[in-house]
């Protein structure tokens, strides 16, 4: 099998050329312990900034979905110290001025698009937080729907804005002010206070891996039927 070098904390690794930066760097005894175990699924716990030799530019990534590259230097980003500020919902409009009071570093973007430039999930990230100014916040929560919080936009960012977090609290917000009641959820919420599936939860929790691989296959089946 080809392989490709790789360097990690300083050290030179031969690792496998079609691995995902992933697995190569758990071959070579890197251990991912921040809730990593979807192998390929998007959870956000895996980010990474890679600088292959020979380019100017970071790459960065999710390691689960990227594959190594000979010369590539690596370093895992699995979590980025931001302070997220309560997400106060009640007595608060679905304005600007909410998220701006909740997050004025907002005002320090410079408008570099790094932190679109560096997000795997490929959110128009500068220009949703433009859109905070317009209050156009039905477009920032379809937009970033698919944000993973990953974290790689606040660690790139020369502002030092953590936009991830500022559409957390838009997507609440709307959801909170803006976007009509669900008739179907508030009737799931009212099982839910009743004890409607207390008896089934408890069965479920108390169950073995055989039965609960048999009920997830029935799920299956069920969905597949629809």
């Amino acid at each position: 099998m080809e392989r490709v070098r790789i360097v990690f904390m300083g050290q030179d690794y031969e690792v496998p050329a079609l691995s995902t930066v992933l697995q190569a760097l758990e071959g070579v005894g890197y251990q991912f312990v921040r809730g990593v175990g979807c192998r390929g699924g998007l959870c956000g716990a895996c980010a990474y900034l890679g600088h292959l030799e020979g380019e100017e530019q970071i790459r960065p990534g999710l390691a689960c979905q990227s594959i190594v590259a000979d010369g590539l230097h690596i370093s895992p980003v699995p979590s980025y110290p931001v302070i997220r500020p309560p997400h106060i919902l009640e007595d608060r409009a679905a304005t600007y001025e909410t998220v701006r009071d909740a997050y004025p570093e907002l005002l320090r973007c410079i408008g570099c698009n790094t932190c679109t430039r560096v997000c795997p999930q490929d959110i128009p990230v500068m220009d949703l937080l433009s859109a905070t100014f317009r209050n156009d916040f039905f477009r920032i929560a379809d937009k970033s729907f698919d944000c993973i919080l990953c974290g790689l936009c606040a660690a790139r960012c020369p502002a030092d804005i953590a936009p991830f977090n500022i559409f957390l609290y838009v997507r609440r917000l709307t959801g909170r002010h803006l976007t009509p009641p669900s008739h179907d959820v508030a009737k799931r919420v009212e099982g839910i206070d009743a004890g409607t599936f207390e008896e089934e939860l408890d069965r479920l929790m108390s169950a073995g891996k055989e039965e609960l691989e048999q009920a997830f296959r029935g799920f299956q089946t069920a969905r597949s039927g629809n």
